[in-house]
C-alpha cells in the first residue's frame, strides 16, 4: 500500500536513498487512430506491449531461447531480467538466446545480497526459509517494475511474465481494443487469488504473468 516505505526496505542499502515516484513513460501516437464504436467514440491505436521475463541465466537459457523463437518476436520490446553476481555488464543480448538481458543487480545493490539462486535448488526449505534465503522475487519484482517505470522502454501495457509461459501477445492486443483499455487504463490484468480470503482478502497473486 505504500510504495514509498516498500521502495526504501526492499530496493536500497542506504538511508540516503532518493524516493521516486513511479511514474510511466508512455507512447505517443504511432499509427493514424480507429474509432470502435463500441466505445463511445474512443479512439484506439496499436498498443505496445513491452515483455518483462524474469529468468536466471544459464539456468533458463533454453527457455529463453525458445521464447525468442516463438511468441517473443511479436512484443514491441522485450528483456529479460536476472539479478547475478559476479556482475559484468548492466545491459547485454545474449548470443545463446538473442534475447536483450538487464542485470538489476547493478542498478540495485540490495540484490546483491540477494541475488539470483544458481543452479537447481534441493535442499531444506525451511532451513533456507528461516535464514531469508529462499529466494529474491520480491525485490527483484520490485525493481524491475521500478526499473521499466523510470527507465525502460516506452510501452501502454507491460506484461511481466515467467519464462515457461507461453503468452499471446496478438491476443492480448485484441482484448485490449475489444475491452476498450488504452495506455491510461488503470488496470490490472492478471490472476486474482482467493483461497486465503478469510485471513488477507483477496489479493492479485499474478500467477505466471501480469500486465499493468
Amino acid at each position: 500500500h505504500n510504495y514509498r516505505r516498500f521502495q526504501g526496505t526492499y530496493l536500497s542499502n542506504s538511508e540516503f536513498w532518493k524516493s521516486r515516484s513511479f511514474e510511466w513513460q508512455r507512447s505517443g501516437s504511432l499509427e493514424t487512430p480507429t474509432s470502435d464504436p463500441r466505445c463511445n467514440g474512443v479512439t484506439f491505436r496499436r498498443p505496445t506491449v513491452h515483455c518483462a521475463v524474469m529468468g536466471r541465466l544459464p539456468e533458463e537459457i533454453a527457455l529463453a531461447r525458445s521464447i525468442m523463437q516463438t511468441w517473443g518476436r511479436d512484443c514491441d520490446s522485450i528483456q529479460m531480467y536476472v539479478a547475478q553476481v559476479p556482475m559484468g555488464a548492466t545491459t547485454w543480448q545474449d548470443r545463446r538466446s538473442g534475447i536483450q538481458v538487464m542485470n538489476l543487480a547493478r542498478r540495485y545493490p540490495v540484490l546483491q545480497r540477494h541475488p539470483d539462486q544458481v543452479g537447481h535448488f534441493s535442499g531444506d526449505l525451511q532451513f533456507m526459509k528461516s535464514k531469508f534465503q529462499t529466494t529474491n522475487l520480491i525485490r527483484k519484482t520490485l525493481a524491475m517494475w521500478h526499473w521499466v517505470g523510470t527507465q525502460g522502454p516506452p510501452s501502454d501495457f507491460v506484461c511481466r511474465l515467467d519464462p515457461d509461459t507461453l503468452f499471446l501477445v496478438d491476443r492480448f492486443r485484441t482484448y485490449l481494443h475489444r475491452h476498450c483499455l488504452r495506455k491510461n487504463s488503470m488496470v490490472y490484468l492478471g490472476q486474482v487469488l482467493h483461497y486465503m480470503q478469510r485471513h488477507v482478502g483477496a489479493f492479485p497473486d499474478g500467477g505466471s504473468g501480469i500486465c499493468l
